[in-house]
């Protein structure tokens, strides 16, 4: 009966200390088991960080469990000791009061036993922070802390740094701890390797921790490349390359982002990219660009710079005048320019041509500030064709103009060659001028010819004798008129030459007076020649007259003209004689008829060679009349003297008239 009381006892022990083990409050921390993801936490420590992230010397992971290491090296601990007693997990049943389950000899007692036995190996403890970075890592260096909590065994540990420095040793005192500090963690990869020994120095598998710290606590460095730099000014859009570097021991680059302001324009998961800013400055100012760098492990590196864009040309206008406006007043004209942004060079002005042809640039000068730009005035004056212009060029390069053209005439057009018409006689009028040669005005213009009132042709060729009026008329552009009258006559007859108190062939005797005029006053005698020798005239002179005393054969020759050029030419034969006597007289005409040669001057000659060539026929017949009278007139004087002499007479009259 005492046995199994005391078998009782030992077992209630037993389950006792399980069950204390196994409690949340008072569980003791083990070694990474390669089966599990959790870790058990020493029950006589608490869980708590700092506020920066680090943990104190003595804090423990909160929860009663921590997940094992991102790259899975790490191990879980077992939630607690099995059941019973055993690394199995079944409990023991004692058969006997020895350890192989039998009786107890009699003179031995159980508790003498219980003194003998070695308590079990437990496992380490260990007090590691959380990542506070992504990927796995740390953003801030972390501090761990090891603790030896068996009675038994060795808690080996060995640290090594990213620069390859190591540190081991062993803790076998029972609640020593091994603590590594913040400054021995360095950038890069750390290594923690805490496994437990027996007193022989056999390594207890599963007790064991593999721990990586991954540590980065530096933020990239950001590079922003600009074609000109920042301070330049870009037309419509700019590319910039943007690059982050994280050093060697870095995470590496996650991702580059590029924003404008709040918006987000493009990102990239290389460690450079190129982005296309297309946001325009307004007011002269830079458009804001951030850069964002992030690396794996959540480290965020940020640079802005300012980029000036104008994608616009400068707004040019020139007010005040329409196109190829044309105007008799005065113009005011406006130079406009608006531009968003900073306006660098402006070309402002009017290129003057005056009526001379003279060409003079006029500059605008004086340039005023308004509401988005600038302007200029400019008052035209004179008369002349003005080439407007204004010109403007904002700091981008962009060029931006604006052009345009008014004509200031107020003189009244110019309309030439009619005046010379004016009084004037022609023969034929025709008017061939050319617009640009009867009407002169620098501006465009409209005309019309008028003769007479009624339209005309211009080419047309006019024959119509008579007085005649040529009327241009002409309008220019600026409504300007001009006018221009002319009165001229057109005559195509030639002048009449009267011979006064003389005839043609007439015989005179002794002394005669001769008159030469013109039946048209108007007309003028070119010249007179009597017998060849040419006599003294004037062109206000309209009548001549000559006393002709010397008896001899006169060839009269009179050339006129009138006003239009018709020429007129006429030709006059008398004799001056000696009074004759009766037979001198009738035998003059007879001695003609029939042939008998007479000096003739050579004119003369001439004349009466045309006048033969016409009359040869009736000549002829008169020469046989005449003969016949005169056979009748011989016969006659025997009968009667005096009236054969009468008859005789009036057949010369006869056969001369006929001549």
């Amino acid at each position: 009966m005492g046995r199994k009381m005391k078998n009782i006892v030992a077992l209630l022990v037993i389950l006792g200390l399980i069950y204390w083990q196994q409690s949340p409050a008072v569980r003791p921390a083990y070694a990474w088991d390669e089966s599990c993801g959790e870790q058990n936490i020493s029950p006589d420590r608490e869980t708590a960080a700092d506020s920066d992230g680090s943990w104190e010397e003595g804090n423990e992971i909160s929860g009663g469990t921590q997940e094992g290491p991102s790259d899975g090296s790490g191990k879980k601990e077992p939630e607690g000791e099995p059941e019973g007693g055993g690394k199995d997990g079944t409990e023991e049943e004692p058969e006997g009061d020895g350890k192989d389950g039998t009786e107890e000899e009699p003179g031995t007692s159980g508790e003498d036993k219980d003194d003998t036995e070695e308590p079990p190996i437990e496992c380490f403890k260990t007090v590691i922070p959380p990542e506070d970075g992504q990927n796995g890592y740390y953003k801030t260096r972390p501090e761990a802390e090891v603790w030896h909590n068996s009675e038994r065994g060795v808690t080996r540990y060995c640290f090594t740094d990213s620069s390859g420095r190591r540190e081991e040793g062993g803790l076998t005192e029972k609640d020593g701890s091994f603590k590594i500090r913040r400054e021995c963690f360095l950038e890069g990869s750390n290594h923690l390797s805490v496994w437990m020994e027996d007193e022989a120095g056999k390594r207890v598998e599963e007790y064991a921790l593999e721990k990586t710290f991954l540590v980065d606590t530096q933020p990239p460095s950001v590079r922003i490349q600009t074609p000109l730099g920042a301070e330049a000014w870009y037309q419509k859009e700019v590319f910039i390359n943007a690059s982050g570097e994280d050093g060697v021991k870095g995470s590496r680059i996650e991702e580059i982002a590029c924003f404008v302001g709040s918006q987000k324009i493009g990102s990239s998961k290389e460690a450079s990219a190129g982005f296309l800013i297309s946001c325009a400055s307004a007011g002269g100012k830079a458009v804001p660009v951030m850069v964002r760098v992030t690396d794996r492990a959540g480290n965020i590196a940020r640079e802005t710079c300012g980029l000036y864009i104008d994608q616009r040309p400068p707004r040019t206008a020139v007010e005040g005048v329409s196109d190829y406006m044309i105007t008799s007043e005065p113009v005011e004209v406006k130079y406009l320019i608006e531009e968003e942004n900073a306006v660098g060079k402006i070309e402002a002005g009017a290129r003057w041509e005056d009526p001379r042809g003279q060409v003079i640039y006029l500059a605008a000068e004086e340039w005023k500030e308004e509401k988005g730009g600038k302007s200029a005035r400019q008052t035209l004056n004179e008369d002349g064709i003005y080439q407007l212009s204004v010109s403007a060029w904002d700091q981008a390069g962009y060029e931006g103009s604006s052009k345009g053209q008014v004509i200031i005439d107020s003189e009244d057009p110019v309309i030439r060659h009619v005046d010379e018409l004016d009084g004037q006689y022609m023969k034929s009028f025709c008017w061939e001028y050319p617009a640009e040669e009867t009407v002169e005005d620098f501006t465009s213009y409209t005309y019309s010819v008028c003769l007479d009132g009624r339209p005309y042709h211009i080419g047309e060729n006019i024959l119509r004798e008579g007085k005649h009026v040529l009327e241009v008329q002409a309008e220019d552009s600026a409504g300007n008129k001009g006018r221009a009258e002319a009165e001229f006559a057109i005559d195509r007859t030639a002048p009449r030459i009267i011979f006064g108190n003389a005839r043609d062939g007439q015989v005179y005797e002794e002394a005669m007076n001769l008159e030469v005029s013109l039946e048209n006053q108007e007309d003028y005698i070119e010249e007179i020649r009597i017998n060849g020798k040419l006599q003294k005239t004037s062109a206000e002179k309209k009548t001549y007259s000559y006393e002709i005393k010397e008896c001899r054969d006169y060839e009269v020759l009179v050339k006129a003209y009138d006003r239009a050029g018709n020429c007129a030419v006429s030709c006059m034969d008398f004799t001056v004689a000696h009074k004759q006597s009766l037979l001198n007289r009738f035998a003059g005409p007879i001695r003609k008829m029939l042939g008998v040669p007479v000096q003739e001057s050579t004119k003369d000659q001439v004349i009466r060679e045309q006048q033969e060539t016409v009359a040869e026929p009736i000549r002829r017949g008169s020469i046989v009349l005449l003969g016949l009278a005169g056979t009748g007139c011989i016969t006659a004087i025997v009968w009667r003297r005096n009236t054969l002499l009468l008859l005789a007479g009036r057949l010369t009259n006869i056969c001369k008239k006929q001549l």
